[in-house]
């Protein structure tokens, strides 16, 4: 029974540490984030 809580707080861990990395990737993109700025519609093809 042991080896399985053990497995089951690897795999809590393991999530919670992908879900702060994700965070941490959305935090950082969403910085250029403001609305006051007017973004360039005419991108070249």
């Amino acid at each position: 029974m042991n080896y399985l809580n053990e497995l089951q707080d690897r795999i809590m861990k393991n999530a919670w540490s992908e879900f702060f990395f994700y965070q941490k990737i959305k935090d950082i993109l969403s910085i250029d984030d403001d609305p006051s700025v007017v973004q360039n519609t005419n991108s070249p093809k």
